[in-house]
């Protein structure tokens, strides 16, 4: 996270990887620092990134693999929207294991593990009580809700914006929004 918000202050390097968004040197250090750091610690771990490109060294098939994207959001990264974050999961086979979201800017911590629970900033977090669909906070895109190819309008939502899939994720996931849905090649 450090990384990330010494390199924000400075001018960001964009480029594009076509229909997968744009990527900037915060994603590719972040990526780095993450590799050296992590493989350092658990080199029998797999790896398997956004940001890496596909190789036989990612040495996927192991008993546990680091799963990650670097920077989830580069798009509000670019725009200087307080909205994207650092995820990253280990995988036990085909499992999911534990996972941690992580937002720089506003420093929320979300982490979660199998047989330990999830926190938030170290406090226990737990998924909204909310069963119906009407008045519900729905983390989204305000304007794909009004489209004008739903046949019947969407009940009222409290419709929050937040563009990193793993945040919007982990926000429902900490009952501060009730649902979320992206619509487009990216699925929660």
């Amino acid at each position: 996270g450090a990384l990330a918000r010494t390199l924000n202050s400075k001018p960001l390097e964009v480029r594009s990887k076509g229909e997968a968004g744009p990527v900037t040197n915060i994603d590719l250090a972040v990526d780095a620092l993450l590799e050296e750091r992590l493989l350092t610690a658990r080199p029998d771990y797999g790896w398997l990134s956004e940001e890496t490109p596909d190789d036989p060294a990612r040495r996927i098939g192991k008993a546990r693999t680091f799963m990650l994207d670097p920077i989830d959001g580069t798009g509000a990264l670019v725009d200087k929207s307080p909205q994207w974050t650092i995820s990253i999961g280990i995988v036990e086979g085909e499992r999911a294991f534990a996972g941690v979201v992580y937002n720089p800017m506003t420093d929320e911590l979300f982490l979660g593990a199998i047989g330990s629970g999830a926190t938030l900033n170290g406090k226990p977090m737990h998924v909204s009580a909310k069963s119906e669909i009407d008045g519900a906070r729905m983390l989204g895109q305000r304007s794909r809700f009004s489209d004008k190819r739903w046949q019947t309008p969407w009940p009222k939502l409290d419709v929050i914006e937040r563009q990193s899939i793993a945040y919007r994720m982990a926000l429902v996931a900490a009952g501060l929004g009730d649902a979320g849905l992206l619509f487009g090649f990216k699925h929660e």
